[in-house]
C-alpha cells in the first residue's frame, strides 16, 4: 500500500509535522482533479522559463501524474526534472538547481510519464530551507535534464486557490469535503499559514469570515474547538453552565458581523450548573453593556431537544422564576397515567405564570405523553448573544485586540453563573 492511500498514515509522525502536511496536500491533488490544475498554474506562473512546456490537463500529451512522497527515487525513463519548494514566504532572490551526490529524501516525487518530474520540498517555515535539498540526485539518470532555477510557491497562494474551489459551484460533494478536511487540518496544525489571519483580509467573505472565527476560537480554545453537524463550529467547556460556545460571521447586522452566542442551561445538567450560582444582576449588567439575552426554554428526551415553547415572560421574571423554583430543573416521568395527570397539571401551572402558552400545550403532548418515551427533561436555558459589527471587528483585529476582548466578553458572562473561564 502506497503511502498517499487515504487510509495509510504516518503512525510515527505528529499531525504538526511538515511531512503530514506534504502528504495531506498530494493526497488533496491525487483526488482532487481541479486542485492538481491549481498547482500546475501556480508553477507555471512561478516558473522562470517557458519551454519546454509544462505539462497542462486535457492536453493531447497529458498523462494521469503518479505521486509519492518521502521517497528517494525519481523514475529513470523521465526527462526532466523541476524542483518545487512550498513554504511561507516568497523568498528573494533565485535558488539555482544543481546536481547533487548527496542521498536524498524527496518529501513528494510528482510524475507526468515521461517527460516530468517535480520533485517538492515543504518547508512550512522558511528559515529551515537548505538549499541544496532542492538539487536531485540524478547520477543514475544520464539522459534526464534539471531545470536550472527552483520554483517557489507559498502556502497562502495554495491555501487561498482551495478556498475558491470551496466557492465554485463545479466542485463535487466529495472534492468539497477532501478540501475541506484538508483546509480544518492545515488551520488547526499549521495556524501560521493561513492567509486570512485577519478579518480585513476576509474581504467581506464569510466562508472566510468563518474561517478566521475558527481561528480566533482556536486561540482562546486550542485544541478544544468541535464542530457540530447543522450548526457552527464551537469552543468546548467542559462541566461548565455553557458547554459550546460559538464565534461566527453572518450577513447581519449588514454587510457583515460577528456574532459570539452562549447558550448556558442548554441541558438540564447544565441549567442546574447555571442556576446554582446565577447572578441576575450581573446578567442585566451585561445587557446595559449590550449583550442581548433570550430565555432558552425547552424540553429535551435523552440527548435530543424536543420542543422550545414561546414564554411570555421577560427576561428578568424568567430567570427569576427559575431561581425561585430551582428544584423543578428535573426530568419529569410520563410513562403511567398518573405521571401524564401529573404532568398536564405543571403544564397547566406554566400557563399560568405565562412560562408557556395555552397554544403551546398540544404540541407539547405531541412529542411527550403522546409518544413512548418515559421521561422528559426541563431545561429552562437562556442565549447570550454579543454582536460587533463589521467595523468595529476588523479595527479592533487590526489593532490585535480582538481575541482579547472575545475572551474578555466570555470571562465576564462566565463570572455570572459563578464559573471561571478554562
Amino acid at each position: 500500500m502506497g503511502r498517499l492511500n487515504c487510509f495509510a498514515h504516518f503512525e510515527s509522525k505528529t499531525e504538526a509535522h511538515e511531512d503530514v502536511l506534504t502528504r495531506a496536500y498530494l493526497v488533496v491533488q491525487r483526488l482532487v482533479p481541479k486542485a492538481q490544475e491549481q498547482f500546475l498554474a501556480l508553477v507555471e506562473s512561478q516558473r522562470s522559463l517557458s519551454d519546454p512546456s509544462l505539462p497542462r490537463p486535457g492536453s493531447p500529451r497529458w498523462t494521469e501524474p503518479v505521486f509519492d512522497t518521502q521517497t528517494g527515487s525519481i523514475p529513470h525513463d523521465v526527462s526532466r526534472v523541476l524542483s518545487v519548494l512550498i513554504t511561507d514566504e516568497d523568498l528573494l532572490g533565485v535558488i539555482d538547481v544543481e546536481h547533487s551526490d548527496r542521498s536524498p529524501v524527496y518529501d513528494g516525487v510528482i510524475t507526468y510519464g515521461s517527460e516530468w518530474a517535480f520533485i517538492i520540498e515543504n518547508k512550512p517555515r522558511h528559515e529551515g530551507v537548505w538549499h541544496e535539498q532542492l538539487s536531485p540526485n540524478l547520477e543514475s539518470h544520464p539522459g534526464t535534464e534539471t531545470e536550472s532555477r527552483a520554483v517557489v510557491l507559498e502556502w497562502k497562494q495554495i491555501i487561498a486557490g482551495l478556498v475558491n474551489l470551496l466557492q465554485q459551484d463545479g466542485t463535487g460533494p466529495t472534492a468539497r469535503k477532501l478540501v475541506e478536511d484538508f483546509l480544518d487540518y492545515a488551520y488547526e496544525n499549521f495556524a501560521f499559514l493561513n492567509p486570512y489571519s485577519r478579518l480585513a483580509l476576509c474581504r467581506g467573505n464569510l466562508e472566510l469570515l468563518n474561517n478566521r472565527c475558527r481561528q480566533i476560537m482556536n486561540e482562546i480554545t486550542p485544541g478544544r474547538v468541535g464542530y457540530h453537524q447543522g450548526w457552527r463550529h464551537f469552543m468546548r467547556f467542559e462541566h461548565a453552565a455553557s458547554q459550546q460556545v460559538t464565534l461566527y460571521a453572518a450577513e447581519d447586522p449588514k454587510p457583515w458581523g460577528i456574532l459570539l452566542v452562549l447558550c448556558p442551561g442548554d441541558t438540564m445538567s447544565q441549567a442546574r450548573t447555571l442556576y446554582r450560582h446565577l447572578d441576575a444582576d450581573g446578567l442585566q449588567a451585561l445587557a446595559a453593556g449590550g449583550c442581548e439575552l433570550e430565555p432558552n426554554f425547552h424540553l429535551s428526551h435523552m440527548t435530543r431537544h424536543l420542543i422550545w415553547p414561546a414564554t411570555r415572560l421577560p427576561f428578568s421574571d424568567y430567570v427569576n422564576f427559575w431561581l425561585r423554583h430551582e428544584g423543578e430543573t428535573k426530568q419529569l416521568p410520563i410513562d403511567e397515567p398518573e405521571c401524564r395527570r401529573m404532568f398536564a397539571k405543571v403544564l397547566q401551572a406554566w400557563c399560568g405564570v405565562g412560562l408557556i402558552s395555552e397554544e403551546d400545550v398540544p404540541a407539547i403532548e405531541e412529542v411527550t405523553t403522546e409518544t413512548k418515551r418515559t421521561r422528559v427533561n426541563v431545561c429552562p436555558g437562556l442565549v447570550l448573544t454579543y454582536s460587533w459589527s463589521a467595523d468595529a471587528a476588523v479595527e479592533l483585529d487590526e489593532r490585535g485586540e480582538f481575541v482579547d476582548e472575545v475572551r474578555g466578553r466570555l470571562m465576564e458572562a462566565f463570572a455570572c453563573w459563578g464559573q471561571r473561564l478554562e
